[in-house]
């Protein structure tokens, strides 16, 4: 551990407040409780990475040749912390490779960066259950990759979650249930993949390099904006003409994909990353994260639209004006490709319009049913339609909760 007591030991200020190094030094010790000796050939890895799943970005990492050392292995990995986003969550993973490809790892373990040096300690390591033909898809507004093992088994990973599941007999195409509960599936039919969970079935999945017909991104400070269409990839600022080239094939990234186009003395590229990204002018909230690398300078914005964010499963109040919301009582929100917001306000249903711009969301016109209720209940269908009416812009939290934000601070928060 002298690497960090080192590090830690630098760094000062004039007004006698420790200031933390440059760089964060993590390290950490990965081993194994299995009798299993390593090949020679085997590399051990510690990463630094946005999120706790696979699909955040990476942030730094560290490979290290083994050449027939066995375990304990001691890694030790200094990020750059000019690299951290403040308010983001960074978690450490580790693990080994064999043959090139991933056989150990240990679980994710988040990390305080504000720290002058973490150490792990002893991470102990399981094996990495081998997938092949691993896939990556959009289902809807959820992300997905579906990885077969063997012809029988295929592990789906949706909303978070890993299912295994089984081939089962079809009238047609290819179906994989979970054991013991027939309402998780997968489904695929030539081309078209369908996916449920528990019963709830996702808007038919597509390739996740695929964008729709017309993929915009834009950044501030200074104002530029990248538009992929199936044949053309245009890149403008407000100084300058626009650089348009052919669109270039997706390639798939560690939590979205990448594309590079080169002509006319130009070259760029975009990374979309599959992460909530909030507009730093107005906070409007996107699908996505993208930087664009553009003659050698780097440009960060928001990609895709906003309404996709919305669309899709039914959002549950949980929260109405941070009261909570009576026991047993439903309250839902729906909107759907059509601008329509429907749903339960608590007794009756209601639907309504919903408008996006470029800096909020308003809702109009929200009729209800004329169904009466208990009066407590009455009065929270009250309240909830107040505040939906005023509506004035919407946020995702990190955790994944959507607030409605309205007039005079008051919200409503919802999750899926």
């Amino acid at each position: 551990m002298a690497g960090l007591t080192s590090c830690a030991a630098g760094g000062g200020s004039s007004a006698g407040k420790p200031v933390p190094p440059a760089e964060l030094p993590i390290i950490g010790t990965l081993t194994y409780r299995a009798r299993v000796a390593l090949p020679p050939d085997t590399r051990a890895v510690l990463e630094v990475r946005e999120g706790a799943g696979d699909e955040g970005p990476v942030v730094a990492e560290k490979r290290i040749d083994l050449a027939g050392k066995q375990v304990p292995v001691v890694v030790e990995l200094r990020v750059d912390r000019a690299r951290f986003v403040p308010g983001r969550q960074y978690f450490a993973r580790g693990g080994l490779l064999v043959n090139g490809g991933p056989a150990w790892a240990t679980e994710p373990v988040a990390l305080d960066i504000s720290q002058r040096g973490i150490e792990l300690g002893t991470l102990e390591m399981l094996p990495v259950r081998p997938t092949g033909f691993v896939s990556q898809f959009r289902c809807g507004d959820e992300h997905a990759s579906v990885g077969f093992v063997g012809k029988d088994t295929a592990d789906l990973t949706i909303g978070g979650e890993l299912f295994t599941l089984r081939l089962v007999p079809a009238a047609s195409g290819t179906r994989f249930e979970a054991p013991n509960d027939a309402t998780t599936w997968l489904w695929s039919k030539g081309d078209r993949v369908t996916v449920s969970v528990r019963g709830t079935t996702y808007p038919e999945c597509v390739p996740a390099g695929a964008e729709q017909e017309r993929f915009r991104a834009r950044g501030n400070e200074p104002f530029w904006n990248l538009e992929i269409t199936r044949r053309t990839f245009t890149f403008r600022t407000l100084e300058g003409s626009p650089i348009t080239l052919p669109s270039p094939r997706p390639e798939l990234v560690s939590g979205g994909r990448r594309y590079a186009a080169r002509g006319d003395g130009h070259e760029i590229t975009a990374t979309v990353t599959d992460r909530v990204c909030a507009d730093d002018m107005t906070g409007m909230p996107y699908p996505t994260s993208v930087t664009a690398v553009v003659d050698g300078k780097e440009y960060r914005g928001c990609g895709g639209e906003p309404a996709a964010l919305l669309q899709g499963k039914e959002w549950v109040v949980e929260d109405i004006d941070r009261g909570g919301i009576i026991d047993r009582s439903r309250v839902t929100l729906n909107f759907d490709a059509k601008d329509r917001v429907f749903g339960r306000a608590g007794c009756n249903t209601y639907n309504g319009r919903y408008t996006l711009t470029g800096e909020g969301l308003t809702v109009t016109n929200p009729a209800t049913t004329l169904k009466a209720c208990a009066e407590s209940l009455m009065q929270q269908e009250q309240r909830f339609l107040e505040i939906l009416s005023g509506v004035e812009r919407f946020e995702l939290s990190e955790n994944g909760a959507l607030i409605l934000h309205g007039a005079k601070g008051r919200t409503i928060t919802a999750r899926r």
